[in-house]
């Protein structure tokens, strides 16, 4: 007997589709943090009430002539600017339950005024301007809890 004749080849399958592709994780980039304040500074002289600054209240004086108080405002960067109130200003919100020490705030309606050398000497190290409201109805406040 003649042995049987060898099954037929099965059709070929097609070709498994390619795997998709997985994109790796990209690599988290450094970010370039700025600083409000330091942009501030740096920038020089601003009309009042066209730029804002944003942070927290980490001093506070209260002046012992002149009627007046200053405020240090550190931002997330830990840059900080001191912000004069005087006159009105002062007068409306020297009790604001608002600007005491840790209130985080956003305050714009201020003057910039360049330091001067005495004030460059005894103030904050690298600040060249300082803020200053004399007038209570141009302060613009927020607060954040």
């Amino acid at each position: 007997p003649r042995p049987a004749p060898a099954p037929a080849p099965a059709p070929a399958a097609p070709a498994p589709a390619p795997a998709p592709r997985v994109k790796e994780a990209s690599r988290p980039q450094p970010q370039v943090v700025r600083s409000p304040i330091l942009d501030l500074d740096r920038g020089g002289i601003k009309p009042p009430g066209s730029v804002s600054v944003e942070g927290t209240i980490t001093g506070r004086i209260v002046h012992r002539t002149g009627g007046g108080f200053t405020l240090t405002i550190t931002d997330a960067t830990r840059q900080s600017i001191h912000v004069k109130f005087w006159g009105s200003a002062a007068e409306k919100y020297l009790e604001n339950p608002g600007l005491m020490i840790s209130s985080v705030v956003r305050l714009s309606g201020f003057s910039m005024a360049k330091l001067t050398m005495k004030q460059l000497e005894h103030g904050i190290p690298g600040r060249h301007h300082g803020l200053n409201f004399n007038e209570a109805e141009k302060v613009k406040l927020r607060t954040f809890s």
